[in-house]
């Protein structure tokens, strides 16, 4: 899942309360030694308010020099949904311990179970944009 996105040609980054993340099933503790998989870590100390409020998804585009508008967000959290809905960016949900509302329904592109949910749902409405 990982080399998929790291060949798609946009910039990635992390917007989340801490330093450490995790990027599929890898969890990720050192952000310079996994450089090569996102560009950036936006992170608690890096904007003002954190979700639901739309700051952390903006810094992020901030960072990436990226108008919002052209972010897609992959997110687990109703907050975070709400977050990237309210920095205007389409958002995806990939529910964790919260299972989807209707309001999230209504706030997301998509609901998947797994973020290879997320790659076959790109690849049919996109193409493959690694080739």
């Amino acid at each position: 899942m990982p080399s998929f996105f790291h060949r798609a040609p946009r910039p990635r980054t992390h917007a989340g309360k801490r330093n450490e993340t995790r990027l599929g099933n890898r969890r990720i503790e050192h952000p310079s030694r996994d450089r090569h998989l996102i560009e950036a870590v936006i992170a608690r100390g890096d904007y003002i308010r954190g979700k639901p409020h739309p700051d952390p998804f903006l810094r992020a585009a901030d960072v990436l020099k990226r108008p919002p508008a052209s972010c897609l967000v992959l997110e687990d959290s109703h907050n975070g949904i709400r977050a990237a809905h309210a920095a205007g960016m389409t958002a995806i949900m990939v529910p964790d311990l919260l299972e989807p509302t209707e309001e999230m329904r209504g706030l997301c592109l998509a609901i998947v179970e797994t973020l290879h949910d997320v790659r076959e749902g790109l690849l049919k409405w996109h193409g493959d944009v690694t080739q």
